[in-house]
């Protein structure tokens, strides 16, 4: 029960947050574009509630859903109508106090939200991914909703059903019932002024989505505020103890 209070508390702080005239007015200019998201300093947030700005940076996946569930909120005052025509409005954390440079990211940023710079080098065709899959059990029919928070897809272990009683079952995919985001991976590479000398340029994949993606091209020099994730690596399908480095975007923009 304490867990649960502290919890709330910390939502309702980031909705004190969001009653701040800045963002009410932010709130409000993105609804009147019909955007599903708004930019977040994260100074403002220090100037704030410095423990919050804190946890934000330590335990993002903990922490940056309440705040966008904060941000939701606020766009049901500001905007009612438009709010239930969108299921979600993110606050895109950027203005982070340091950068890391890329050649310096350890283990130690992993699950920690970061900010990077650099250049885009490559970028992938935009593709749909599955935000929320639905399921059906072939024996039954029952569906099942499973939010897709992995690189892997999730798919229901067994059928709770009262026909099926809790045996293992076959699963299909409803498409059309399904919820999908659109996705695109850039590489951003390290800029060539910040190379040590007869060094190469290291490239870090970052993953975008929804309302991010195809914000900037190859060529465009970047900063990126995200979340740091390890990929297990495979040699002939076959797992490594060892992972690559993977940043899952907050927010992108583009630097002069």
């Amino acid at each position: 029960m304490e867990k649960v209070s502290v919890e709330l508390d910390v939502e309702e702080e980031f909705s004190r947050f969001f009653k701040q005239e800045k963002y009410r007015s932010l709130i409000a200019n993105a609804a009147a574009q019909r955007k599903k998201s708004i930019m977040v300093d994260h100074s403002d947030l220090i100037s704030f509630n410095e423990k919050l700005s804190h946890l934000i940076v330590e335990e993002p996946l903990k922490y940056l859903p309440a705040l966008d569930r904060a941000a939701y909120k606020q766009l049901q005052v500001e905007d009612p109508e438009y709010a239930s025509t969108v299921k979600e409005f993110k606050a895109r954390i950027f203005n982070l106090p340091e950068k890391v440079p890329i050649r310096e990211i350890r283990s130690s940023h992993l699950r920690k939200l970061i900010a990077i710079d650099g250049i885009i080098v490559r970028a992938s065709a935009i593709k749909p991914m599955l935000k929320t899959a639905v399921f059906k059990c072939r024996s039954c029919g029952t569906r099942y909703h499973v939010e897709q928070d992995s690189s892997k897809l999730k798919v229901p272990e067994k059928c709770t059903s009262i026909q099926c009683r809790g045996r293992r079952s076959r699963f299909e995919l409803v498409e059309e019932e399904s919820e999908y985001i659109d996705y695109q991976l850039i590489g951003v590479q390290e800029k060539p002024e910040d190379l040590p000398p007869g060094q190469l340029p290291r490239v870090i994949d970052v993953g975008l989505r929804g309302d991010i993606v195809d914000r900037a091209r190859p060529g465009d020099r970047v900063i990126i505020t995200g979340i740091l994730f390890a990929i297990q690596e495979r040699a002939a399908e076959i797992p490594k103890k060892t992972s690559k480095m993977y940043l899952e975007a907050v927010s992108i923009e583009t630097a002069s």
